[in-house]
């Protein structure tokens, strides 16, 4: 009979936190030696009898019962400040900081869940009719399609070269498709073709979209914490007006 393993366990990123002489987490090893793939389970290896553990300047583990206390002090900071490759190992005076947990089991015929809605959101200019509430980067999220400008749920920015609009998904995803809505009324070349971004992560190419349509993006569960849609035709100058983004995945 074979041996009941018991549940499986993941080592999860929780983020990246500011540090200082004093140290926010104060227990474990203490040393260098732990970058790499491996540098986190190796971490958690010596540090089991704590919840948290972290890895500061390219590999240097320590471990506590808490982290980022107070938040006045260890910040929250983006993940670049922990280093550009994964898994983090942190860099000087931020820690990349991990925890185990039960592994998530998902079905394999379940359906990502939609992430982007109501999300903080940016574009590449304000909008020129914000003073009316129109054309704002947060009405791509708003959850409404309306296609027609009149119905004031599309985004618009400036005249400009290469225009883009974002929004941040507040944590890591795998992101298995973006669905994307063009005008309907008018002036729908501006947003064709447009590019897709998961992070630095590309979406395939050019996804070409005509007046009135909406376009499903496989991203191929890309792993990130936002998703950018650009649009990229050298010198020449455009707004970018898209009517809806819907963000499909799960989290990383």
């Amino acid at each position: 009979m074979k041996k009941d393993e018991g549940p499986e366990y993941e080592i999860k990123y929780l983020g990246c936190y500011k540090d200082n002489s004093s140290r926010d987490m104060k227990h474990g090893p203490k040393k260098y030696g732990y970058k790499g793939v491996d540098g986190p389970k190796k971490c958690h290896d010596a540090c089991k009898q704590y919840k948290y553990f972290a890895l500061q300047n390219n590999g240097w583990c320590s471990c506590d019962n808490t982290y980022g206390t107070p938040a006045s002090t260890y910040k929250k900071l983006s993940d670049a400040k922990c280093g550009s490759t994964q898994p983090r190992s942190g860099k000087g005076w931020t820690n990349a900081v991990y925890t185990k947990q039960l592994k998530s089991v998902t079905s394999k015929h379940s359906k990502p869940a939609l992430i982007s809605q109501g999300k903080p959101t940016s574009m590449s200019s304000r909008s020129p009719y914000a003073g009316q509430h129109m054309g704002l980067s947060s009405k791509a999220v708003d959850g409404n399609t309306n296609q027609n400008w009149g119905g004031k749920s599309c985004t618009h920015t400036k005249s400009m070269s290469n225009p883009w609009w974002k929004v941040d998904l507040q944590a890591n995803y795998k992101v298995s498709n973006v669905k994307v809505w063009n005008r309907s009324d008018c002036c729908g070349s501006r947003l064709d073709p447009f590019q897709v971004f998961v992070g630095s992560h590309k979406c395939g190419g050019n996804h070409s979209i005509k007046q009135g349509q909406s376009k499903d993006v496989s991203c191929g569960n890309k792993e990130g914490s936002s998703v950018k849609i650009q649009v990229r035709k050298g010198t020449k100058k455009a707004p970018l007006t898209i009517c809806e983004v819907k963000v499909y995945g799960s989290r990383a």
